[in-house]
């Protein structure tokens, strides 16, 4: 069974590396080289930042340098190119720069070392224009069953987990949920003897190419269940 995401017809989307060195620019087009997509190189340490507009369906930019100048450059790009995403390649994800990349818009930042795998699933999610949410935390590749108890209905749904991080989950599930939805799981990881309950909220659904049902959790606190039962 393929647990990866629906494929999008791409039909050789314009793409802009931005990047100071050039075998980084080929390193990242040999990771994203199974896409139809078409590769520029920008080779640039210019301050501010001046991206070319108009032409580029996606941009990808490599160990960006937050510098004021580029955030006022990048908020002003923004602002002429609302329906362009932009990736940023960093080493470290620091809260300062996560919110400037979330004021934005159709932007997100994905740490170093890069994985070939999560690399193209991001990049089809952005080009289909899915909503993805920002990550935190590093996600780690696992095969766990489990259990999702739906916090609504109370009912529950057998659930294979995909990918695992200290911020959420991605599972494929036994029945489909509705983003919003409040679920508990049980996680259990026998290779250090630990067993987790957490509550997690859904925060995007979809199918795979085998249609089975899809699911991204986050990981929320005791507080936020209950803030949801004060809803119902």
């Amino acid at each position: 069974m393929f647990l990866g995401f629906c494929p999008i017809r791409l039909s050789m989307v314009q793409t802009l590396i931005v990047t100071p060195d050039q075998h980084r620019f080929q390193e990242i087009e040999e990771l994203l080289s199974s896409l139809d997509l078409q590769f520029d190189p920008l080779i640039t340490v210019e301050h501010p930042l001046r991206l070319p507009e108009g032409y580029y369906r996606y941009i990808l930019i490599d160990q960006m340098l937050f510098s004021l100048e580029n955030m006022s450059e990048l908020m002003a790009f923004r602002k002429r190119n609302e329906e362009v995403p932009l990736l940023f390649l960093v080493d470290k994800v620091e809260s300062a720069n996560f919110d400037f990349v979330r004021r934005l818009g159709n932007a997100l930042m994905l740490q170093n070392p890069l994985d070939r795998q999560e690399l193209i699933t991001l990049t089809l999610k952005m080009l289909s224009h899915d909503r993805v949410f920002h990550r935190f935390h590093k996600r780690f590749s696992v095969d766990l069953t489990t259990n999702l108890e739906n916090f609504g209905d109370g009912k529950k749904s057998k659930a294979y987990l995909k990918n695992l991080s200290q911020g959420g989950a991605f599972a494929v599930a036994d029945r489909t949920f509705r983003t919003g939805d409040v679920v508990f799981l049980n996680i259990t990881l026998d290779q250090i003897n630990k067993h987790h309950r957490m509550n997690a909220k859904v925060v995007w659904t979809g199918r795979n190419d085998s249609g089975d049902s899809c699911v991204g959790l986050r990981f929320v606190s005791a507080e936020e269940v209950y803030r949801n039962l004060l809803k119902m």
